[in-house]
């Protein structure tokens, strides 16, 4: 019988423990923003050359891209914002 008010005890406390309001339940998260700047370069080059019967030839093929995003984000519970620039360009050659 000294087991029963000793449950009753424990039970008592964890359901208070469950029932009490958390303690960061109206925590926000402050206004926060961010930044991303990614690039890249790729390049390829050609050449070639040989020797025939009536003179010597040279050709070749140069080509290349460059790539490149950056993005801006600012963030809070009345707006979203995202700001985001993407540039690529790419360019070859043969001679």
């Amino acid at each position: 019988m000294r087991a029963l008010p000793l449950a009753a005890a424990l039970w008592c406390l964890l359901v208070a423990a469950r029932v009490r309001a958390d303690a960061f339940s109206d925590f926000r998260i402050p206004r926060h923003s961010w930044f991303s700047l990614s690039g890249d370069f790729f390049g390829y080059a050609n050449p070639s050359s040989g020797h025939y019967v009536f003179g010597q030839s040279k050709s070749g093929f140069l080509s290349g891209s460059l790539s490149g995003t950056g993005s801006w984000v600012l963030d809070s519970d009345k707006r979203r914002d995202l700001i985001s620039l993407s540039l690529r360009t790419r360019a070859g050659s043969t001679h």
